[in-house]
C-alpha cells in the first residue's frame, strides 16, 4: 500500500491507496477470522466425527464381547455334547463287549421265569425281562465270574449249570470249584461267543 501525505493551509492530512498489494488489511483481517473460524468448525466436526466413533467402536467391542462369550458357551455345550458322547459310546461298547446274567440258585430262577424245565423236559433259558440280567462282565478284561456259596444261602456248591444249553463246558467255558466247594469261579473260554449275550448261571 501506498501512504499519502499532504500539509496545505496549516493542515496535515494523510491517505492510503492500494498501491501493488493484492489485497486490503479489512480483508486479510476477514481471511485470518475466517480461517480461525472455519478451523475452529472443522476441529469441532473432527471431534464429533471422533465420539461418534468411539461410540460405534464401543458398540462394537460389547457385540464382539458378546459375540465371544456365546462362541464361549457354544464351545462348551459342544465340549459338553463330546463327553456325552463319548460317555455314550464307551457304555455301547461295554455293553456290546459284556455278558448280561442271571446267577441264582435253580430254585429260585425257575421260579422268577428266567429257566424253565421238567419232568422229561430240558430245561432251558426263556425270553425274559432284561431287567433281570442286571449284572454284567466286561470280557475285554479278565473274564472271569466268581460265585461264593454263602451269598447264595448254600452250605456248599455242588454243580454250576450255565443256560442257553448251546454254550459247552470245556470249550466256551469252563468252572472250577475250590477244596471246599464255597467258592467257584467260572471262566470264559471263549470271550467273543458270550458278548452281548444273556445268559442264567444255575447254582446248585
Amino acid at each position: 500500500f501506498k501512504i499519502w501525505n499532504f500539509y496545505a493551509e496549516d493542515e496535515y492530512g494523510t491517505f492510503i491507496t492500494q498501491g501493488t498489494a493484492p489485497i486490503s488489511p479489512n480483508q486479510i483481517q476477514r481471511k485470518v477470522k475466517k480461517e480461525l473460524v472455519d478451523a475452529k468448525d472443522k476441529a469441532v466436526a473432527e471431534k464429533e466425527k471422533l465420539q461418534s466413533d468411539i461410540h460405534e467402536m464401543e458398540e462394537r467391542r460389547v457385540e464382539l464381547i458378546s459375540q465371544l462369550d456365546l462362541l464361549n458357551q457354544e464351545k462348551q455345550n459342544m465340549l459338553s455334547r463330546m463327553s456325552d458322547l463319548n460317555d455314550q459310546n464307551q457304555e455301547m461298547q461295554t455293553a456290546l463287549n459284556s455278558v448280561h446274567y442271571a446267577l441264582g440258585r435253580t430254585k429260585v430262577l425257575a421260579e422268577k421265569g428266567i429257566i424253565k424245565g421238567g419232568f422229561l423236559r430240558t430245561t432251558k433259558l426263556q425270553k425274559v425281562d432284561p431287567a433281570l440280567f442286571a449284572r454284567s462282565l466286561d470280557l475285554r478284561s479278565d473274564p472271569v465270574i466268581t460265585v461264593n456259596a454263602s451269598e447264595l444261602q448254600l452250605a456248599r456248591i455242588s454243580d454250576i449249570t450255565i443256560y442257553p444249553a448251546y454254550f459247552k463246558a470245556g470249550t466256551d467255558f469252563k468252572v472250577e470249584f475250590d477244596v471246599t466247594s464255597q467258592n467257584a469261579t467260572i471262566t470264559f473260554l471263549d470271550a467273543k461267543k458270550f458278548m452281548s449275550e444273556k445268559i442264567a448261571i444255575a447254582v446248585q
